[in-house]
């Protein structure tokens, strides 16, 4: 068997851990995967498309150009109609015949490759074999496959995943799947959760100065000196990026629990937004968070990324908080700040360190799937050839990404929403986990509010 530890990863991803499949393993000298069910005489078989290449293992596997085709279903019996049809097929397996799948007497063949397809998005494989990074080391979504062929806005591996339990309903209609559904999860990092409370008088007026200059907002300077005044004076209430109880309500209308990751440490004082931990104010909102059955999570700082051992003092951080919350600390939850991470060199620093799920797997300049994914993954270090006992939670839409110059672009108004629910409804298609970051303060005007109610409502 070629390509061992990649072909069984994907086959406990995808079979085991998504389809729910008791499945057992039998390796045998052949260059693709039999799939048969006990006392069943129809095998499935799935051609390889990228395990093929023998150079997989030793991260020297040309990484495919554009892609191989578009899925489209067959007539007959086939058990998932046309409901995936069109979906990108990045390795084409088809030998002989046009078809994407074939079924002959006691014999089915799938060429899409889904395994292998599988492994090469959420084993960020792309991205470990390459040097690219943008002035923060971070992989840049424009370099990827996904964005120039244009996919990045739909969960392939799941769409493939539909497709192989297709396949194998029609040739074994008693088998069956576990159970998935459909769930939203919000998140927020909270990089800044007081605008005015840890701000001094001198980078106030800065602010100021920049409402006339370049925003061009002649009134706001009043606003903010009178906001900065009540703030300093002791009410948070008065502080505008103070609204996470309009997150929770808006969470709990929607019948969800929200999730709030804060930052315990600043290494990197330019990069990690500075807000003091221990501060009475920061303290009383994490009471709040947890008493009203919403959660935290630990924001690691920028630097953390390249450090086991900054990992390991956060975490360190955190655990302490818990503990004093009465909260549980296991597994901890995190995203990494800046999504300032690389593969798999972060998220196995991340595995060593302790954390037990992570969520930064997004790219800053658009919403969508970086890893083809919905549904959470064990990670898999390309480099050591082994999963990880890190969980990944693929986060699908950051306001940022969708709202920003210099991303997608699309301000705060109906064209932002569309396309956020555009790829929930890719999420709904194949039941998974929509998780959404939407960073408190940037729920500050009656837009964004609305842009947020509509992407975590409708």
């Amino acid at each position: 068997m070629t390509n061992r530890e990649e072909r069984l990863y994907a086959i406990d991803v995808i079979l085991r851990r998504h389809l729910g499949l008791d499945v057992a393993v039998l390796p045998e000298d052949r260059i693709d995967v039999s799939v048969a069910l006990v006392g069943a005489s129809r095998h499935l078989l799935l051609p390889d498309g990228f395990f093929k290449n023998a150079e997989v293992a030793s991260l020297r596997a040309p990484i495919p150009a554009e892609v191989a085709g578009k899925f489209v279903a067959p007539g007959g019996s086939w058990a998932g109609r046309d409901r995936f049809d069109g979906v990108p097929v990045l390795f084409d397996a088809r030998s002989g015949t046009d078809e994407w799948y074939t079924h002959q007497g006691e014999r089915a063949v799938l060429s899409t490759d889904p395994l292998g397809t599988a492994f090469f998005l959420i084993s960020g494989y792309e991205e470990a074999v390459s040097d690219d990074g943008d002035v923060h080391g971070r992989y840049p979504a424009e370099r990827s496959l996904a964005w120039r062929a244009g996919f990045l806005l739909r969960p392939i591996v799941d769409e493939h995943t539909e497709i192989l339990w297709s396949a194998m309903q029609t040739i074994w209609p008693e088998l069956v799947r576990r159970d998935a559904r459909f769930t939203v999860s919000p998140t927020h990092d909270v990089d800044l959760p007081f605008q005015h409370a840890f701000t001094g008088l001198g980078r106030m007026l800065l602010s100021c100065g920049a409402d006339v200059i370049r925003r061009r907002r002649l009134l706001q300077p009043f606003k903010r000196i009178s906001q900065w005044c009540r703030t300093k004076a002791g009410d948070p209430t008065a502080d505008p990026a103070n609204t996470f109880d309009l997150i929770m309500d808006m969470s709990e209308r929607a019948g969800r629990s929200s999730l709030f990751n804060f930052i315990v440490d600043h290494p990197a004082p330019k990069f990690d937004a500075y807000y003091d931990i221990s501060h009475p104010w920061i303290r009383a909102l994490m009471r709040r968070v947890v008493d009203r059955g919403h959660a935290i999570g630990l924001h690691l700082s920028y630097g953390s990324s390249d450090s086991t051992e900054q990992m390991r003092k956060e975490i360190g951080i955190f655990r302490r908080l818990c503990e004093d919350l009465g909260v549980p600390s296991t597994p901890v939850v995190s995203r990494q700040h800046w999504l300032r991470f690389r593969l798999p060199e972060t998220m196995s620093r991340l595995d060593e360190a302790g954390v037990g799920i992570d969520m930064s797997m997004t790219f800053e300049r658009s919403i969508g799937f970086r890893s083809g994914t919905c549904r959470p993954y064990p990670l898999f270090d390309v480099r050591r050839r082994h999963a990880l006992r890190l969980m990944e939670r693929p986060t699908i839409v950051m306001d940022a990404s969708i709202t920003d110059s210099g991303t997608m672009g699309l301000g705060n108004g109906e064209a932002a929403a569309s396309a956020a629910l555009a790829v929930k409804r890719r999420c709904e298609a194949v039941r998974g986990d929509f998780i959404v970051l939407w960073h408190n303060s940037r729920l500050t005007t009656p837009a964004d509010v609305e842009l947020y109610r509509n992407v975590l409502e409708c």
